[in-house]
């Protein structure tokens, strides 16, 4: 955890208003590779763009620290089409979208793995961010989503959100999409329960570092071809889902 966590925002003034873009890195593979290697592109995004804290950025044990190296990783490939199996690792990793993009505090994962076969022809459909950008004076987060439709239900990926110290979080403003369970983030405020850690799901040999555990109240689905969710999020549990936020994150769907 960050022993500057927020510094940049909490000096905040009129006079350092300014909107800053991020680009968003594409996924790349992990397989095999040890953490240095995993966790360098993460670690350049922190140093070129300083808005967390001034110092050595080191990850949060509760999210990355059951990370093995040496272990493969699921694929973009296996969850589209191919499935649990030797298959399941084929493709860019799947975590990389998140890991290799920090400012992407809460992304959208797709719920779940398509099982088409191993010999299956995947089209490199997930879903895919664009437009990451900050309001420093605001507090605000803001990224536009494309959502494939070969999923009917996604989930909201909150390791980043995690790591930066802001795990609890509410929906305040949401159209276009529903939250599966009766108690969810719309209704009331939760925390994200991220982590990354080896499990079997993917079928393969000895297992794959992948992200966990299911929480049934950030699965959602589109109800229209658009849709926002508008998140708050916080370093400490809040009284009420009223308070105001330490920071915000709006993500369109297009």
């Amino acid at each position: 955890m960050f022993k500057f966590l927020l510094c940049l925002f909490l000096i905040a003034s009129p006079a350092m208003a300014e909107i800053i873009t991020f680009p968003i890195n594409p996924p790349r593979e992990y397989d095999f590779k040890k953490k240095k290697e995993i966790f360098s592109v993460r670690k350049k995004m922190l140093k070129e763009y300083p808005v967390f804290y001034s110092g050595k950025y080191e990850p949060t044990s509760s999210v990355f620290a059951q990370i093995e190296d040496g272990k493969p990783w699921w694929g973009l490939q296996g969850i589209e089409c191919k499935g649990p199996g030797e298959k399941s690792i084929d493709g860019p990793s799947e975590e990389s979208r998140f890991i290799d993009n920090p400012f992407l505090l809460v992304g959208i994962d797709q719920a779940g793995a398509y099982n088409d076969g191993p010999n299956a022809h995947c089209s490199g459909r997930y879903p895919k961010p664009s437009n990451l950008k900050l309001n420093k004076e605001k507090r605000a987060f803001s990224v536009e989503y494309t959502l494939p439709s070969k999923w009917s239900e996604f989930d909201l990926a909150g390791r980043n959100a995690v790591d930066f110290g802001v795990p609890y979080v509410y929906a305040d403003k949401v159209s276009g999409v529903e939250f599966t369970s009766s108690s969810n983030v719309s209704t009331d405020v939760y925390q994200f329960k991220d982590f990354i850690h080896v499990g079997g799901s993917c079928g393969y040999p000895g297992g794959c570092n992948n992200g966990s555990p299911h929480q049934p109240e950030i699965v959602f689905r589109p109800k229209r071809k658009t849709g926002r969710i508008h998140l708050k999020l916080w370093r400490q549990r809040p009284n009420s889902k009223d308070d105001p936020a330490d920071m915000t994150f709006d993500i369109k769907i297009k």
